[in-house]
């Protein structure tokens, strides 16, 4: 599943042998942690019809700094080469750390698929025409002008408040699941290892006395079905894995004793890191999705087209 490696950092081209090395999660397989078929979190049954929660990992390569720097060149760059804005762009530089999960999303009654919450505040662009009966002293010149004419004339002076769309709320799902360990000794290791590696990359990484990687980032699409949900970049807002029934400290795994009970339940809050539009509910209904992860090469790309571009200009 996973072997647990030294990770480089720039910190260490820079200091050498002086700073100690972190470490990193490197798939030893595949990097597909297939929860919903190849994990024991039911009893009997096909999964066929079990829907189940598709992410890519990713972890961020670069400090905020140089993404919002990276966004700015790669959105030059294409909109030189091809003459338009892309309606995201690349919002973060990260690199695949090469694990996958595909987990149940088992949803009851009244289970969550989606909750759009829209924000829309009062639009104050009218005040100065007409006083507010509720704040006259907004009221100047022409508007307090001819609000007095008008009050002459009606017992009260006031416009409707107008509103303009301010944003969607960033969604929030949480997914929950058990994982059996009475059945075999290799399934109870496995189901340890996967909430090992799972809450290993949803922490930080300590580089340096300064420095550190944060959790990982994830794409999220309802796996091949529609009518879910396609989140182009997420994380993992909190994650709990609690123990059902007796928990027992056992040596059948080899390595030393490890705490095993007899069920994990494993709970997952994702949040969205780009709010919900129609750009990204058109995945979900069969049409093209939003992608704003994008890795190293695409950052040295965009730099190197947006510079070709600027030489070409003022060569011109």
């Amino acid at each position: 599943m996973f072997n647990i490696v030294d990770r480089k950092s720039i910190v260490q081209d820079i200091f050498g042998d002086n700073v100690a090395p972190a470490p990193q999660a490197k798939p030893s397989g595949s990097g597909l942690i297939d929860i919903v078929n190849g994990f024991r979190w039911k009893n009997s049954g096909s999964t066929d019809e079990v829907p189940s929660l598709y992410l890519t990992e990713y972890e961020l390569g670069w400090g905020s700094w140089a993404q919002n720097l990276a966004r700015l060149l790669a959105t030059g760059a294409r909109a030189y080469s091809e003459g338009q804005f892309d309606p995201y762009a690349v919002l973060y530089y990260a690199n695949p750390t090469g694990f996958n999960y595909n987990l149940p999303f088992l949803l009851g009654n009244g289970g969550k698929i989606r909750s759009i919450s829209n924000q829309w505040n009062a639009y104050d662009g009218l005040t100065g025409m007409f006083p507010k009966n509720d704040n006259k002293n907004k009221a100047s010149g022409f508007g307090e002008f001819l609000g007095g004419i008008v009050g002459g004339i009606t017992p009260g002076v006031g416009t409707e408040d107008v509103y303009r769309y301010g944003n969607t709320q960033n969604e929030t799902i949480t997914i929950s699941f058990p994982l059996y360990n009475t059945v075999t000794t290799a399934e109870a290791y496995q189901n340890y290892r996967f909430v090992s590696l799972f809450s290993f990359q949803n922490v930080k990484t300590r580089t340096s006395f300064l420095t550190f990687v944060p959790p990982c980032i994830y794409t999220v699409s309802s796996y091949n079905c529609k009518g879910g949900i396609d989140w182009p970049v997420a994380i993992v807002e909190n994650l709990t894995i609690e123990t059902i029934g007796t928990t027992r400290a056992l040596n059948e795994f080899g390595g030393g004793r490890i705490l095993i009970p007899e069920a994990y339940k494993v709970n997952i809050t994702l949040r969205q890191l780009i709010p919900t539009s129609a750009n990204t509910l058109n995945a979900t209904l069969g049409g093209q999705g939003v992608n704003v992860i994008g890795g190293d090469a695409e950052l040295k790309g965009a730099a190197r087209d947006f510079l070709a571009g600027v030489k070409n200009y003022m060569d011109t």
